[in-house]
């Protein structure tokens, strides 16, 4: 397992990418961080 941090300018984007070996977690503390789920947009705050 690895911890890192990604903290992110506001309204910046990363490219659609998948993770096919691994899970990703994120664990938002400030502000909101959207994504795309399928074809859903998901925008999820702190906490």
């Amino acid at each position: 397992m690895s911890i890192v941090e990604h903290p992110f300018p506001v309204g910046a984007l990363v490219i659609p990418h998948r993770h096919t070996r691994e899970d990703e977690y994120s664990i938002v503390t400030e502000g909101e961080i959207g994504f795309r789920s399928g074809d859903r947009e998901v925008v999820l705050g702190a906490g």
